[in-house]
C-alpha cells in the first residue's frame, strides 16, 4: 500500500480519470464527491489555502483519496475536505475493502505531522467508513467530538406513480398543491415545466436572488466568484447529461426555478428561486410538483432537497436525516478553542461556498 501528496494543481487536474472511476465504484458517492465538483470548488475558492490530497494506491490501482485542504484560523493549522461549509454532503472516498488499513495509515501520518486538527463537516450519516474513522482514532488515542444532528438533510424516496407520491402527503398539502394547480390554470393561459440548458443559469441566480432578498438573506448568487463557479460545474455537468434546471413559466414569464444534478438514479437539488412579484400562486411548490412528477416519470428513485430545516420540505414527504460533524485532534484543548472560535466566526454567516 503507498500513498502519495498531491499539492499541485497539475497533479490534481491528472487525477481527474482516476479519481472519478474510483467515486463512480462507491454506492454512498455523491455528485459533490465526483473531481469536476471538488476541483472546481478548489480552483474558485483554494486561493488562500493549501492542497493536501491524499492518494492511496496498491499494486496501481487507486484505493482511497482524501481531498483535503489545509487552513489555517485562529492560530490553528488544521485539515478539512475541500469544499467545506459550501458543500451539502462532504465525504472520503475509501474502498470498503481496505478501509481499516487505510484509515491506520492516514492517522499515522496525521500524528507525525505540524496539523492541530482535522475538522469534517458535512458528513452523511450513513457514510459506511464513518464507524471505522471513529475507531481507529480512539485506538490511537486521538482526542475528538462528534456532533451526531450537525446538520439537517431531506430526501424524499420516490415512488412508482404521481397519485401514490401524493398519498405520501397530509391532506393540507394535497389540497394545497391542487388549489395551486387550478388557481394558475384560471388566471393564466399558458402553464410551461421547462428544462434548460447551462446558457440559461443566469435567469437561474437572478430568481434565487430575489427570493432570498425578501427574506432579508444576501442569496448564494451575490457574489461572482460563486456564480462563475456554478456555471463552469453546470457546463461540466450538461456535457455528461448530468445536469438539471428547470424553470416554471406562466404566460411566457419565468417565475421560479430549480437548480440541479441527477447521477446514479436521485435527484441532488443544489439551489432554487422563484419571482416574489408571483408569490400568492405558490410557484416555488408549482415548480417542485411537476419537478417530482417527471422524476418519478424517468424512474429516479430519490429526490434530494438538500440540508436546511425548511418547513416545507417536511410538508412534500421528505425523511430527515443528519449530517455528521466529526473533529479529531492530537490534543483536546485544541478541539475545545476551535470550536469556540469558530462558533463566534460562524455566528449570521451562510455555508455558501467562499474564499474565506
Amino acid at each position: 500500500m503507498k500513498f502519495r501528496i498531491i499539492n499541485t494543481g497539475k497533479d490534481f487536474f491528472e487525477l481527474k480519470d482516476a479519481w472519478n472511476s474510483l467515486s463512480t465504484g462507491l454506492e454512498y458517492s455523491t455528485p459533490y464527491q465526483t473531481w469536476e465538483w471538488v476541483y472546481l470548488y478548489w480552483k474558485y475558492f483554494g486561493a488562500n489555502k493549501e492542497l493536501q490530497i491524499l492518494a492511496y494506491t496498491d499494486k496501481e490501482q487507486l484505493l482511497a483519496i482524501f481531498p483535503f485542504w489545509v487552513r489555517n484560523q485562529f492560530g490553528l493549522k488544521f485539515l478539512e475536505p475541500i469544499g467545506t461549509r459550501g458543500t451539502d454532503y462532504v465525504n472520503i472516498l475509501l474502498d470498503q475493502t481496505h478501509q481499516n488499513k487505510i484509515l491506520s495509515i492516514f492517522f499515522d501520518w496525521f500524528i507525525k505531522g505540524d496539523f492541530d486538527l482535522i475538522n469534517m463537516e458535512d458528513i452523511p450519516s450513513m457514510a459506511p467508513h464513518l464507524n471505522s474513522l471513529l475507531e481507529c482514532s480512539d485506538k490511537l488515542k486521538l482526542s475528538k467530538t462528534v456532533n451526531y444532528a450537525y446538520c439537517p438533510c431531506y430526501s424524499i424516496i420516490l415512488p412508482n406513480s404521481w397519485e401514490k407520491y401524493l398519498q405520501n402527503l397530509s391532506g393540507r398539502a394535497i389540497k394545497d398543491t391542487r388549489y395551486y394547480i387550478r388557481y394558475c390554470s384560471k388566471e393564466f393561459n399558458l402553464i410551461e415545466y421547462m428544462q434548460g440548458k447551462s446558457s440559461d443559469i443566469d435567469k437561474h441566480f437572478d430568481l434565487h436572488q430575489k427570493s432570498r432578498a425578501i427574506k432579508k438573506d444576501v442569496g448564494t448568487y451575490k457574489s461572482l466568484k460563486v456564480r462563475a463557479f456554478m456555471r463552469e460545474y453546470a457546463e461540466s455537468m450538461e456535457s455528461t447529461n448530468k445536469l438539471r434546471l428547470v424553470f416554471l413559466s406562466l404566460d411566457n414569464n419565468i417565475v421560479a426555478s430549480i437548480l440541479g444534478v441527477e447521477d446514479a438514479n436521485k435527484r441532488y437539488n443544489i439551489s432554487i428561486g422563484y419571482d416574489p412579484d408571483y408569490r400568492k400562486y405558490r410557484p416555488g411548490t408549482l415548480l417542485y410538483g411537476y419537478d417530482i412528477e417527471d422524476c418519478i416519470r424517468r424512474c429516479l428513485g430519490q429526490y434530494d432537497l438538500s440540508r436546511g430545516s425548511d418547513a416545507y420540505k417536511i410538508r412534500m414527504g421528505a425523511e430527515q436525516k443528519y449530517n455528521v460533524r466529526v473533529v479529531i485532534s492530537k490534543a483536546m484543548n485544541n478541539i475545545s478553542e476551535y470550536l469556540q472560535l469558530n462558533a463566534v466566526y460562524m455566528k449570521g454567516r451562510d455555508y455558501a461556498p467562499s474564499v474565506i
